[in-house]
């Protein structure tokens, strides 16, 4: 992490762990229905890129197969950790998303997240250290992207997507992803 003003950071940050169970398989006329609990381990030593405190969230997913359309909507709520010093506000978090499947081994993909701030109501656009504040604590976001996935086998997906979110940032995201295990 690299400010135009201030120290700089690097390092490993946060690590974040999902678990993720269906509970009804999409059946007809009705989409699948899962719920996921995710913990933000609190592993970065600096404040630049990491709160110091776990959070925890928990979601409820939707995803419906129309054709060769795929779509996707989450809803999350996270219980944030309480840095000391700090109030921060429980966060409310959204996803929708499309993946279109032109064929067996290219799909389109795209995305619309956003969540609420921790800051409160009037911080909206983010932290200040300055104030006791860690620079990673989340002001209020929202992002879209679009890109492509690419299955080289059942095990190998390799991924680009482009976004740009409410900060004016465009990012250039490029994926790998490996499954172990049965398909």
């Amino acid at each position: 992490i690299r400010p135009k003003a201030g120290t700089h950071a690097h390092g490993l940050g946060d690590i974040e762990v999902t678990l993720t169970h269906l509970f009804l398989p999409e059946t007809g006329n009705f989409p699948a229905f899962a719920l996921a609990g995710e913990v933000k381990l609190p592993t970065a030593r600096n404040r630049l890129i990491g709160t110091g405190k776990a959070d925890f969230t928990s979601w409820a997913i939707a995803s419906k197969l129309v054709g060769r359309l795929d779509l996707h909507a989450n809803l999350g709520y996270t219980v944030v950790g309480q840095p000391d010093g700090t109030k921060l506000s429980n966060i409310v978090s959204y996803a929708v998303a499309e993946e279109f499947h032109v064929n067996s081994v290219w799909d389109v993909v795209g995305e619309v997240i956003g969540n609420t701030s921790s800051l409160g109501e009037n911080g909206g656009e983010g932290a200040s250290p300055a104030l006791g504040i860690p620079a990673e604590a989340a002001g209020a976001e929202r992002s879209a992207m679009v890109g492509m996935r690419y299955k080289s086998t059942t095990s190998l997906v390799l991924s680009m997507g482009v976004s740009y979110d409410n900060n004016h940032a465009w990012l250039i995201r490029p994926g790998v992803s490996w499954r172990f295990g049965p398909h």
